[in-house]
């Protein structure tokens, strides 16, 4: 396993390099606001694409104070709380709120993994970052709490 500074020397995306990619990358306000959650929840590519809207909104439509992860291998929940930017997001986020994903397919199924991680990569090299892949937003989120001295627990 590694130590913490060993993590700190990966790679992850600057606060510069976050707001490149968010204002000039994404094209669309569906890659901003998923692209935002990854960050701020620091959830796997996997369990972005599968949220339900039920897991963000309740049943008035207002962001939850915490957002449902479900790990479909055993099926266990956890919740994420949601920041104040994360709110922002997720309010302005135009979306049929009686959509069964939070992040809907054409096809009618969620968005997949696949689409997302070509998206990422497409925004990327727009905005010259290289070497980026999905994981980034995971690292990024840990080292913002290592920064502010977010207590980890193990």
């Amino acid at each position: 396993m590694m130590n913490l500074k060993e993590q700190s020397k990966e790679k992850f995306l600057t606060t510069e390099e976050i707001q490149v990619l968010f204002n000039d990358g994404f094209t669309s306000e569906q890659e901003r606001v998923f692209f935002g959650v990854m960050l701020f929840t620091g959830c796997h590519l996997h369990e972005a694409c599968a949220l339900e809207t039920a897991d963000v909104y309740d049943e008035s439509g207002l962001v939850r104070d915490g957002i449902i992860i479900r790990n479909k291998n055993t099926l266990k929940t956890r919740i994420i709380p949601v920041c104040e930017p994360l709110r922002k997001l997720l309010s302005k986020y135009s979306l049929n709120r009686q959509e069964r994903y939070l992040f809907p397919e054409e096809s009618g199924g969620h968005i997949q993994s696949k689409t997302a991680s070509r998206i990422l990569k497409k925004a990327c090299e727009k905005v010259g970052l290289l070497n980026v892949d999905t994981n980034i937003f995971r690292k990024t989120m840990v080292a913002q709490m290592m920064n502010r001295k977010t207590p980890f627990i193990s």
